[in-house]
């Protein structure tokens, strides 16, 4: 994710960074103008998930039968 990169002259000017990196969840939720605390983010990574609560999103662990301490709710499937 990066904003920047269409006005880039070169590269590696403005770098892209991907989640789980707390900036990529910052720079995400910044675009989509959206409060996190009323927005669910739903992911299958656990590094994923507590990225996404550390930027004070809701969080959905998927794929998984078990609630991590990083996830507000779990889905099998």
């Amino acid at each position: 994710m990066n904003p920047n990169l269409p006005s880039s002259t070169r590269p590696d000017e403005f770098p892209v960074v991907l989640k789980p990196s707390m900036e990529a969840m910052e720079i995400a939720l910044r675009v989509a103008e959206v409060d996190p605390r009323r927005t669910l983010f739903l992911d299958d990574n656990v590094r994923n998930v507590a990225a996404g609560k550390a930027v004070g999103l809701r969080t959905v662990l998927v794929g998984k039968t078990v609630k991590s301490k990083e996830a507000d709710y779990v889905l099998r499937t």
